[in-house]
């Protein structure tokens, strides 16, 4: 249940407490590990209680990506690729370090796949709306998002070796570089 801000407050407190204690228990087992039963007794709610807000453990974690998804598209909603490749990508990093370890362990994690999966599709999507009829920016904007993913996968799996800035600042550069030649060799920009 999305809340508005409107809701009583026991109502704001008990959503809270499922989707707190959902995301803890995502950390600590994944996906597919998880019970309403568990979850509840953990909430410190009734199965009933659970039920009366979500329809099943899919749902909440549905509107869990949704929102995360919404909330980064927000932030790139005007961006396009390849002029914006910097600002796309400053944010990418910046959105998944504010967000914290549940979103970081989604985007890095293979027992996350199947959550992170349908929200990299939504991102994707936003980039390529306008390349659908055009095969080679699509194959542009799958490289620039894929290797955007890939570094940030690759620097968090090594202990974030560098600094925040410097990693955003060398895949910019590479993106940005990789990219432009394309679009040069293409008679494009």
């Amino acid at each position: 249940m999305k809340l508005t801000g409107n809701e009583d407050l026991r109502v704001q407190k008990t959503v809270e407490a499922i989707r707190t204690t959902y995301e803890q228990l995502l950390m600590e087992r994944g996906t597919g590990r998880i019970t309403v039963t568990e979850l509840c007794e953990i909430a410190r709610i009734n199965k009933k209680t659970f039920y009366r807000y979500y329809s099943s453990l899919e749902e909440l974690a549905a509107e869990l990506q949704q929102e995360a998804v919404d909330e980064y598209l927000d932030r790139i909603r005007d961006l396009r690729i390849p002029e914006d490749v910097p600002e796309i990508t400053s944010t990418f990093f910046h959105y998944l370090e504010e967000k914290g370890p549940l979103m970081q362990a989604i985007t890095t994690q293979p027992r996350f796949d199947s959550m992170q999966q349908p929200m990299e599709e939504d991102v994707m999507g936003q980039h390529d709306g306008s390349s659908a009829d055009d095969p080679l920016r699509r194959t542009m904007v799958t490289f620039v998002t894929s290797a955007t993913m890939g570094v940030y996968r690759d620097w968090v799996a090594h202990g974030r070796d560098l600094p925040l800035d410097t990693v955003i600042a060398a895949t910019t550069e590479l993106l940005t570089k990789g990219t432009d030649a394309f679009m040069h060799a293409r008679g494009r920009r």
